[in-house]
């Protein structure tokens, strides 16, 4: 015997129904019964237009770094996702675009504050890839097989004497691999303050705070 609704409840269904937050397939399950049931007690229940805007709002919650932290569905990577026109895009890339201006093709929407998850347009900005790349390596965002400080190891232990052949088994990689980072370690500038090496203690130093959460 199929269950019915009592005529508070369908008061309340329609009252829910109304303010556009509930769907049919969610009053359904939270009364018990089918969707066919919702649907006739809501069936003269006009629902408010949401505007794309106000959907976007509903989805994300000021931090204390002024960081829109996304709360809404992410991708594997950590962006926020958002249905757009019938399509899944990316929501700091929908935060630009409704704040700002459209994205003119071949350029890419960065993140100033380094928070994937963020769709404040205040911390969007323009790019290429290129300067996209640049940002990850200036700010230590690309990823790399080991943390720095291992690098820095295998720099000291070469320039003790330590072969080659030593430090690569004890780093468990090639030989090839080891003589290639070495050699970007090694590289120098007309200013010696912009040498790669001091690009590498940097990189250790800012691993070390983040790990330790400063």
């Amino acid at each position: 015997m199929k269950k019915k609704v009592t005529e508070e409840q369908k008061l309340e269904i329609r009252e829910l129904y109304a303010t556009g937050d509930w769907s049919q397939r969610q009053l359904a399950k939270k009364y018990g019964v089918s969707e066919g049931t919702i649907n006739r007690c809501v069936k003269e229940v006009e629902k408010p237009i949401v505007t794309t805007p106000e959907r976007f709002d509903q989805k994300w919650c000021e931090d204390e770094n002024s960081c829109w932290e996304w709360q809404g569905t992410k991708d594997r990577y950590g962006y926020g996702r958002f249905y757009l026109n019938g399509k899944k895009e990316k929501a700091h890339r929908v935060a630009y675009q409704l704040h700002k201006e459209d994205i003119p093709v071949g350029q890419m929407v960065r993140h100033t504050c380094d928070n994937r998850a963020c769709v404040n347009p205040e911390h969007l900005e323009l790019g290429t890839a290129e300067q996209n790349t640049q940002d990850k390596v200036e700010r230590y965002r690309q990823p790399w097989p080991f943390p720095a400080v291992c690098y820095l190891e295998m720099k000291f232990f070469d320039e003790i004497g330590v072969s080659l052949d030593q430090i690569a088994q004890h780093f468990q990689i090639r030989k090839e691999t080891l003589e290639n980072r070495l050699d970007d370690m090694n590289k120098t500038t007309d200013d010696p303050t912009k040498d790669k090496i001091f690009y590498y203690q940097k990189r250790a130093i800012h691993e070390l705070k983040q790990s330790s959460g400063n």
